[in-house]
Parts: C-alpha cells; structure tokens; sequence
C-alpha cells in the first residue's frame, strides 16, 4: 500500500509572491544608489567650487586668512603656491608660520629662505628677525646679514634693524649710515634717532638745523617721541629755535594724536 504524502503550502514561498517582493528591494537599492552618487557629485562639484574660489585670492588675503583668520583652506592654498615656486607666496607662508604659536618653526625658515634665495627683501627682513629672536650660536652675526640683503633691496625696516645692531653694538659710524638710509625711506623711527645722532654729533657730524629738519619730518608721520623732543626744544629755546611756550603746548598735544594713530611697523 502507498503511503500519500501531503505538502503543507506555504504562501511566502509562492511563485506569485516573489515577484513584486523583488522589484520593490532593487527599486529601493536603485534609489539609494541614485541618491549617494548625487550626494557625491554635489561633493566634488562643491569642492571643486572652493579651490576654485580660493585660487582666485590674492596670496596677501590669503595670509590674512592663514594668519589672523586660521583659515586651514587659505593656508593650504597658501602651501600649493609656496611648493609651486612663487616667491610671494613662499614668504607669505613662513611669515603666517613663523607667526603662529604652535607651528613648525624649521618649515617657516624653509619657506622663507626658498622666498629669500628668489630675491624677496620681506624674507630676508623676516629671516633676521627670526634670527635675533634666537639664542643659536652666530644668531646675531646671521641677523646681520639678512638684515642686510634686505636693506641692499631697499626694504627700510632691514635697514633700521641693521643701525640699532650697529647702535648695541657701539658703533655709532655705523649705525647712523643704517639710520640714514632707513630714513630716506621715510621711517618715523630711523628719522628720530638719526635726529638724536645729529644732534649730538655721535657718528655723523652735529648739526642742529638738520636735526632740527629730522625731528619735524618724524612728527609729520606721527612720531610721538619727535613732538616730544620739539616741545622741549620751544620750551628751552633749543635747536636754534625761539622759546615758545605755546609752539611747546602744541607739540606736546600733538603726542597724544599720535600715540592713537601710531605709524606702521615695517
């Protein structure tokens, strides 16, 4: 006798269900797919929109953003234009480095000697002062010479640096011949203390009216210690010039103008 075996049904496993359970999953991976390579493409279209916004800043707003922003996309941008060979960009990067607390000061020097080698007198300027800064053997022999190169380029704030070397150094000769090209650069600075050396005849021969010629163009460029020295010398009748107590009181108030309008550091 055969024994009648009965099969239970069972509704998931039908032919009929199947189908459509299939074409809902795929058409869910289908949209998920659609949907990260949408998210994708708006990513690199994005992207590819802020270097292109970046590359279009000059590197001096750049540096600002890499500096007192802490912009990481402009000092990135920044070191695309260093490692490209652009000299302006090279200084600029080792100056936002050798200005950052915390950052590597050996790649700043890097950058700024790659910047220096291509004749940027900012570089040299800054090199020298990264040097006088230190307490390496030499530094200040170092300071020297980049102050130097510099000042050969005609940067003034170099040229200023050099004399007060040149003045620790007690070498008058010196540092009043540093002072005085610093000066014909118009730095308010070197134009006060080439006044002093004048005055005094130390390094230069005195002369009170070229002293006195100094002293006023450092005020012109708001000065504060120039307005200093002329009020005293209306006041005592000096550099050749008349007491005037009034010509004194005027100068001294020009020191408190000045001092809230102080004169850029080069």
């Amino acid at each position: 006798m055969s024994a009648t075996v009965t099969t239970a049904a069972t509704d998931d496993l039908t032919p009929t269900a199947l189908p459509a359970d299939r074409t809902f999953f795929w058409a869910l991976v289908a949209l998920a797919a659609a949907t990260a390579a949408l998210a994708a493409g708006l990513s690199v279209r994005n992207g590819s929109s802020e270097r292109a916004a970046m590359a279009a800043v000059s590197t001096e707003q750049l540096a600002v953003r890499a500096g007192a922003g802490r912009d990481a996309q402009a000092l990135q941008q920044l070191r695309y234009r260093a490692q490209g060979g652009a000299a302006p960009a090279q200084q600029a990067l080792g100056s936002v480095l050798a200005s950052t607390e915390g950052a590597d000061r050996a790649e700043a020097v890097h950058w700024l000697e790659a910047a220096q080698r291509q004749g940027d007198a900012q570089a040299s300027y800054l090199l020298g002062r990264l040097h006088l800064q230190s307490a390496a053997l030499h530094a200040e022999a170092y300071a020297a010479r980049d102050f130097e190169r510099a000042a050969a380029a005609g940067h003034a704030g170099a040229a200023l640096q050099r004399g007060l070397m040149a003045r620790r150094a007690q070498d008058p000769v010196a540092a009043a011949r540093w002072l005085a090209q610093a000066a014909q650069a118009h730095d308010p600075q070197a134009l006060f203390l080439l006044a002093n050396a004048t005055r005094e005849g130390n390094g230069v021969p005195r002369d009170e009216a070229r002293a006195l010629a100094l002293y006023r163009e450092a005020a012109a460029l708001e000065y504060p210690p120039a307005h200093q020295a002329l009020a005293m010398a209306y006041e005592r009748g000096e550099l050749g010039l008349a007491r005037d107590s009034d010509q004194a009181r005027e100068a001294l108030a020009e020191v408190a103008h000045s001092l809230k309008h102080p004169p850029v550091e080069r």
